[in-house]
């Protein structure tokens, strides 16, 4: 509520923004960004162009600003606490708008080149903004937020007001999109729905009206994306793989192949209308980018009992060289190219003629559940859920090479000086119970020892600081700990023996030496923290592998609010 129209030139100062910190939250004058690695891969409508060849997109906290020729990066930092929720640019492409996540987020209008704070536009929703998008002529914004309010908002976003304010659903809206062509029409789809809106002039005022599509015969699906047609009707994905045209709020038609298949197998993340090149290009689950013609799937009439268009692509391309699980989650026209975004973990573009790849990036698809830094040079490792263990070099900024092993990866440890002096060696945690301890060489990781201490998740690994003992903690509620001694015989001098376990009661989720390798310090799940005591000598594990040591335990309570 301002009293008068913000003036044209207004911005606000890094000083107006400030929120105050958390409890235990750390400044962050402290410490400057260096350089980042990765992407959010899975991302929904995440890909945007700011200006030709320069790509916008949310990662983590930041707002990234990439420069796709230089491979150069400026970063936003989010203000509300809980990272990047949704990103649209205006139709100038001299702004563009950032929602947040966190405790009633706001949503910021950045001017671009200069990245100045313009407009805030504040309480659109409680929890996190799902999906942004600017209308047509740049007048107005839309907004959905994510559970539990589902808010759609419309702002008149230079004056930083609410125009209309309404529920989009009852359950998580994916997408929101202002119809290009008419004014006051808009689109949501999400979890189960997609809903037709309209700005309509009633007797109380302005008002949204909101029609839910009717799936009728077609099996109800969730609705990742869509496209409208320059005369008002949608095409729209499902997760079977099909398209659907939507009249009003009636499937007209669905679009299979010619053979009679859906246009996907699974999922379509991605429709867009290519209005110049009078051509839909869809994305999906399985990998596949294709392109359609316009002219085929628009038709005007079907039989109502056939109410299917039989056609197939005009050209079609699976980016995943191989890559497992990729599923194409974004695609954006850059230019002659097609930059399209694999779920697997991977950025290509695509040349619209040719339709060579090329990867720009890559990185882990999901979480990155461990990183360690070589004590002795500058590279770094992370181990990924997807299963890859990738090595960085953080000085030079450059990714260098990866491996996928075949589980899902859960902890990562580099080992000290004392056990490798040339500070190569890594061990790699996983899901299935099994630890690899690898070498990084040159090109590749050499694997150099497998072994399997738990029967279910390896939560944590830790090396002795001597680097003659190798501490695993599991889900299994146990550690087991594993003497490190020389053998010629092997790839790096050494062999891993294993000494034995103690049950600490519940899931480990987190380990520690003391310096002088007697003492093990093991966070758990379900109370308190436990002190191992660990014997100079190795023990008699003849019988079995469970070793009864001394276990001192502290229960910590949490301090009074």
């Amino acid at each position: 509520g301002h009293g008068s129209a913000l003036p044209e030139d207004f911005y606000y100062t890094g000083a107006a923004l400030k929120k105050d910190m958390a409890q235990g939250e750390l400044a962050r004058s402290l410490a400057g960004l260096h350089t980042s690695f990765g992407f959010n891969f899975r991302g929904r409508n995440n890909l945007h162009m700011i200006a030709d060849g320069v790509l916008l997109a949310g990662v983590g906290n930041t707002v990234q600003i990439i420069d796709l020729a230089t491979k150069r990066t400026r970063y936003i930092f989010g203000n509300d606490g809980g990272g990047i929720g949704a990103i649209a640019v205006h139709p100038s492409r001299k702004f563009f708008a950032v929602g947040e996540k966190g405790e009633s987020p706001n949503i910021y209008v950045y001017e671009y080149p200069s990245l100045k704070v313009y407009r805030v536009l504040r309480k659109g929703t409680e929890r996190a903004v799902a999906s942004l998008d600017f209308s047509a002529d740049g007048t107005q914004m839309a907004s959905v937020g994510s559970f539990p309010d589902f808010l759609l908002t419309v702002w008149d976003w230079r004056e930083e007001r609410i125009v209309l304010h309404t529920k989009a659903f009852s359950q998580s809206v994916f997408a929101v999109r202002n119809s290009p062509d008419q004014p006051g029409f808009l689109a949501t789809s999400g979890q189960g729905h997609i809903r037709f809106w309209r700005m309509a002039a009633t007797f109380t005022g302005l008002k949204l009206q909101g029609e839910i599509g009717k799936f009728g015969k077609v099996e109800l699906s969730d609705i990742e994306a869509f496209a409208e047609l320059p005369d008002g009707k949608v095409l729209s994905g499902s997760e079977q793989g099909s398209l659907l045209m939507w009249d009003g709020n009636f499937i007209m038609l669905e679009v299979r192949r010619a053979d009679g298949s859906n246009p996907h197998e699974g999922n379509i993340f991605s429709v867009i209308l290519d209005r110049e090149r009078q051509q839909f290009v869809t994305g999906g689950a399985d990998g596949k980018v294709c392109w359609w013609n316009f002219s085929d799937i628009n038709v005007y009439e079907v039989d109502a009992d056939d109410p299917f268009v039989r056609v197939d692509p005009v050209a079609e391309v699976k980016v995943t060289r191989n890559r497992p699980g990729a599923a194409v989650r974004g695609i954006l026209r850059s230019g002659a190219d097609w930059l399209v975004l694999d779920g697997s973990g991977a950025l290509w573009s695509i040349d619209h003629e040719s339709k060579d790849e090329e990867l720009l990036t890559e990185g882990h698809a999901g979480a990155i559940v461990g990183v360690g830094v070589s004590p002795v040079d500058h590279f770094a490792a992370s181990l990924g859920a997807d299963g890859f263990v990738r090595c960085w070099d953080y000085v030079g900024k450059t990714p260098l090479f990866a491996q996928r092993f075949p589980a899902k990866g859960s902890a990562l440890d580099w080992a000290p000086k004392t056990l490798d002096k040339l500070g190569r060696t890594v061990a790699c945690g996983f899901v299935n119970g099994v630890v690899r301890v690898l070498l990084r060489a040159k090109t590749e990781w050499k694997l150099l020892h497998v072994f399997k201490p738990h029967s279910t998740a390896v939560t944590q690994l830790r090396f002795a600081p001597n680097g003659r003992l190798l501490a695993t903690g599991g889900d299994d509620g146990t550690v087991f700990i594993l003497s490190i001694e020389d053998a010629d015989a092997s790839g790096d001098g050494h062999e891993y023996k294993p000494v034995g376990f103690v049950s600490v009661g519940s899931k480990v989720n987190d380990l520690s030496w003391n310096e002088d390798c007697s003492c093990i310090l093991v966070a758990t799940q379900d109370g308190p923290v436990c002190e191992i005591t660990v014997p100079a000598e190795r023990p008699d594990t003849a019988a079995s592998f469970e070793l009864s040591l001394p276990i001192s335990t502290y229960t910590f309570k949490p301090p009074k609010p």
